[in-house]
């Protein structure tokens, strides 16, 4: 619709199907108005009688929306997509919630041309899978995954119950996550605790107003066959750097197996996406030198403050270490004194780096 503030005289002329015209712009009384259409040297004209009365109607007024944009999908309650609805008498007093009759109408808008479509697929009176408040109450609320990632929707409130009808809208931007990027990493095979992999987020992009984009890497182990968006039900991966700015990392430290590595997506509305790609990483043989300078290696990720990279490499030490000392004890490597010696102090170690990467950030 075309919406235009000012005092209609004779005529007005607009490129828009739809003209809204601001209250106040008509005084009480009876109006012809004539929708005249050129188009080609040819022209139509159409006209209706238009009758204004006097009346005294309550106000419709929406408190600010709590973002600018909002995620299809949340968590927390304060995410949620919600429009509270104040109605003001004309005396001002604020009227009571059962004063009028309530209808909630949903339209999607295309944001080039501003036209509105009624979206028939949005039912609000839904309370279980589309409101909170179903479509009859003054105010409106949302269930997540309820409403289109990227849509622009107008909600229209028709309160009745006055002289007259009174109609108000809010529009609601809704956000999309980034997209069209993907994951790499190189090489995609490998040794445990050798190979340095780089994961590289490329080529990703979103609406200007959403930068900058985030990027937090992992792994899901052992799931190298695995591709696509998470799961709902599917547990968080192990991370292998903290949400960083920056596009890559690289890692030395991942365990054994055929894994699916990962990227979340973030952009400044906290709305996030996952690619994954394949990496495999063979076993190592280590010996207790090599077990040791890791430990060290451990340490100093642990004096850096990061804790993601130490609970990594721990996970991967653990894992390395464990089947270091059975392929010992099955070949008699070691007496047995030796290997129990070796176990305990090892994780000795290990737990040492779990602790310390426990109290990164925290004061003690």
């Amino acid at each position: 619709s075309f919406s235009v503030p000012f005092h209609i005289e004779n005529s007005t002329t607009t490129t828009a199907a739809v003209l809204s015209v601001p209250g106040g712009a008509f005084a009480p009384g009876t109006y012809e108005l004539t929708l005249h259409i050129e188009s080609g040297g040819a022209a139509e004209s159409a006209s209706i009688t238009l009758t204004v009365v006097e009346a005294e109607v309550p106000t419709i007024s929406f408190t600010p929306l709590a973002a600018p944009k909002f995620n299809p999908a949340w968590a927390l309650p304060t995410q949620r997509v919600a429009i509270d609805t104040i109605i003001t008498l004309p005396s001002g007093e604020v009227a009571a919630a059962d004063a009028f009759t309530y209808r909630w109408r949903p339209f999607r808008v295309n944001p080039a041309t501003g036209e509105r479509t009624e979206d028939a697929t949005l039912n609000l009176a839904d309370t279980t899978k589309v409101t909170t408040t179903g479509a009859a109450q003054p105010s409106l609320g949302f269930r997540s995954s309820a409403l289109a990632a990227g849509a622009l929707y107008a909600f229209q409130l028709t309160v009745s119950g006055g002289a007259v009808d009174v109609v108000s809208t809010l529009t609601v931007q809704m956000n999309r996550p980034p997209f069209g990027g993907q994951l790499t990493i190189t090489p995609d095979a490998g040794v445990e605790l050798e190979t340095v992999f780089r994961f590289a987020a490329l080529y990703w992009q979103d609406d200007p107003a959403d930068f900058p984009l985030e990027f937090a890497f992992g792994i899901r182990e052992n799931q190298g066959s695995i591709a696509g968006t998470t799961d709902p039900l599917e547990a968080e991966p192990k991370g292998l750097s903290e949400r960083v700015r920056a596009q890559f990392v690289d890692v030395s430290d991942l365990p054994a197996g055929d894994h699916a590595g990962t990227v979340f997506v973030f952009d400044a509305f906290n709305a996030r996406v996952e690619r994954r790609t394949r990496v495999v990483v063979e076993e190592a043989t280590l010996s207790d030198d090599d077990l040791n300078a890791l430990v060290g290696k451990g340490q100093t990720s642990l004096d850096a403050g990061s804790a993601s990279s130490t609970f990594q490499l721990v996970n991967s030490l653990g894992q390395a270490a464990g089947r270091e000392s059975r392929r010992r004890r099955r070949r008699r490597l070691q007496s047995g004194e030796e290997a129990v010696a070796f176990e305990a102090n090892f994780t000795e170690a290990l737990l040492n780096l779990t602790f310390g990467a426990t109290q990164v950030g925290v004061d003690t």
